[in-house]
């Protein structure tokens, strides 16, 4: 565990640098506008900045789970069947809470994305 947990740290401090950096690239961005164009395009580039931050936001808050759950022994186990999940699979995915088999399973029903416990948008809901 000690080999995921170090690799949860790395990509909590890339995160964090990547976050910092965008924060200083906006500020820069905003204190150099020019016309109406310029202005558009900084508000495209915020928007983006925007929903990158809030990426960036949620895999901060996964890895603090986490780390949390390595803290207190409930990391490595399957939400779903409570089976440990393969140590092969933590390492390279080491925010995983479903068993290989479980995640089969929930893509073949189609509740979640391959990327994502988070579940499918129905088409109703969407703004296609």
């Amino acid at each position: 565990m000690e080999e995921i947990r170090k690799i949860l740290l790395e990509e909590k401090e890339k995160i964090g640098q990547e976050f910092k950096s965008r924060q200083i690239n906006q500020f820069n961005v905003e204190r150099d506008v020019g016309d109406e164009v310029d202005n558009s395009v900084v508000e495209q580039e915020r928007e983006l900045n925007l929903l990158l931050q809030d990426r960036e936001k949620q895999h901060l808050e996964a890895i603090e789970e986490a780390l949390q759950r390595i803290e207190t022994g409930e990391y490595g186990f399957c939400d779903e069947c409570g089976d440990q999940i393969d140590q092969k699979r933590l390492m390279v995915m080491p925010l995983a809470q479903l068993c290989i088999t479980c995640q089969q399973n929930e893509e073949r029903l189609g509740n979640i994305s391959s990327f994502s416990r988070l579940p499918q948008q129905s088409s109703a809901m969407r703004d296609d």
